[in-house]
């Protein structure tokens, strides 16, 4: 995998467009996938340097199923000042089988 540092991409979901920061500057410890719906707004996984290794989290796809979960986990995207940190990204990523979706 290669390491970009900070990417940033959009990504639709349920004609919603959403912003996508991925972090993964080395000298921290685990990568970030922040997805904003607003600037007020936003979703958080982290994901450990391992799990990425086997899920590439700049691939579209990926982000939009992350986003899927997040709202099917509660998430109300189209308010104002929601905010979710989920911190075991990792058993997300095996929960959705990221590492299975084919990239082609």
């Amino acid at each position: 995998m290669k390491l970009f540092e900070k990417l940033q991409k959009k990504v639709t979901v349920n004609d919603y467009t959403f912003h996508c920061v991925i972090d993964q500057t080395p000298s921290i410890p685990m990568v970030s996938v922040k997805i904003y719906a607003s600037k007020t707004s936003h979703v958080e996984f982290l994901f450990s340097w391992r799990k990425m290794y086997d899920v590439n989290p700049n691939r579209p796809l990926v982000c939009a199923r992350l986003i899927q979960y997040a709202i099917d986990q509660g998430w109300a995207y189209q308010e104002e000042k929601q905010v979710t940190i989920i911190e075991q990204g990792d058993d997300v990523s095996d929960l959705l089988k990221l590492e299975e979706l084919d990239y082609t």
